[in-house]
């Protein structure tokens, strides 16, 4: 009857650990096509705006024209923004009026980036003090990245429950439970004999 008991409870616990087993891989596959699929949406663009603003707003107020600035911005920005004013500083280059290329702008950052385009469009074309304006998009663009990071925070607990339940519980019922098990029934085993 122990030995039994014993064979299955090995067939248990070798059902345990391939579902473990199984558990971890399908969670490291799980988080590894979240991660790329929050890639894919890109989010950085949006993230980076504030920046982009204030160092044309610090340009602007150094004496720059708005088609100069643009030819400053481009080493101190990030990645995928440095590539959206790179494109409109060889649009301007190449002879495209800084006004028109500027329209890139839009295309590239989407509705956050309207304003902002329009701004520059409106600074070019009329020569107006828009650094006021400047200051109240990088004061909206500040606050709309505090907005995203507090929603992220708040979707870090939901995030947190698919490896607390599948990677940590089950290693601390590997080992802790099944230890403490195999320790009672090898002790039966011996005493019942």
């Amino acid at each position: 009857l122990v030995r039994t008991a014993l064979d299955e409870s090995g067939c248990r616990a070798d059902k345990m650990i391939g579902v473990f087993i199984v558990a971890c891989v399908f969670s490291v596959f799980a988080h590894r096509h979240r991660q790329r699929t929050r890639i894919l949406k890109c989010p950085t663009l949006e993230d980076d705006l504030p920046e982009l603003i204030d160092h044309l707003i610090v340009l602007l107020r150094a004496g720059y024209t708005p088609a100069n600035a643009f030819l400053q911005l481009e080493p101190w920005l990030t990645t995928p923004l440095s590539k959206v004013v790179a494109d409109i500083n060889i649009l301007v280059r190449r002879g495209v009026r800084f006004a028109s290329s500027i329209v890139e702008l839009r295309h590239h950052l989407g509705p956050p980036g309207f304003a902002l385009a329009d701004a520059l469009i409106q600074l070019d074309r009329d020569g107006l003090a828009t650094t006021a304006i400047l200051d109240r998009l990088s004061g909206e663009a500040h606050a709309q990245r505090r907005r995203r990071a507090e929603a992220g925070s708040r979707e870090l607990p939901t995030r947190l429950i698919f490896p607390i339940v599948f990677c940590v519980f089950p290693s601390f019922v590997m080992l802790t439970v099944v230890p403490m098990m195999a320790g009672t029934l090898a002790g039966l085993r011996t005493h019942l004999g």
